[in-house]
């Protein structure tokens, strides 16, 4: 089985998922909100269109962070905050939930994110789950934040970088 994520250059239109929010962001994304939006890609595996993932660049404060000691590593921090790639959406098509392409879109896109970085000063993966969901995010690796969106969304987060890595790439972009 091979999983891909492309970029998604048209408007989504018939995608139907089992969020109704999340049809209307995914079908109504490309176009309308394009300058919104860093992006939007396609979840494929095996060339079949499966689902889509919506994603932005933005920030996580660390007073949202648990356990988090801002003084041992600031990089990717801007004051308080430090810089996230966010999953806004990401849905599975009704047709193919229940066969763990959700959890293999979510390790595809985890690793694409990762490899950004580790290049640029960006610390975290996040995503704003669903709060049944939370659970599934745990057991990929994310943990939750102390924050609530308004539409009582969980904040979670991966972190990207490693303690050394992190004190190595602050130095390189410091210079």
């Amino acid at each position: 089985m091979r999983i891909t994520l492309e970029n998604v250059n048209h408007s989504v239109t018939g995608f139907a998922c089992s969020n109704g929010t999340v049809d209307t962001a995914i079908n109504a994304s490309f176009l309308p909100n394009a300058a919104k939006q860093i992006g939007i890609q396609k979840i494929c595996i095996n060339e079949e269109t499966v689902g889509y993932h919506i994603f932005t660049i933005g920030t996580i404060s660390v007073n949202n962070i648990p356990n988090t000691d801002p003084n041992k590593c600031d990089f990717g921090s801007y004051g308080n905050k430090y810089a996230a790639f966010i999953v806004k959406y990401l849905a599975i098509g009704r047709e193919h939930q229940g066969k763990e392409y959700g959890t293999k879109a979510m390790t595809a896109i985890l690793q694409f994110f990762l490899k950004f970085c580790s290049l640029l000063p960006i610390r975290y993966i996040a995503i704003e789950a669903l709060p049944e969901c939370a659970a599934w995010y745990e057991e990929i690796g994310f943990l939750k934040t102390l924050a609530k969106t308004s539409e009582d969304c969980v904040i979670m987060y991966y972190d990207a970088i490693e303690e050394d890595r992190a004190k190595e790439l602050k130095e390189r972009f410091s210079n």
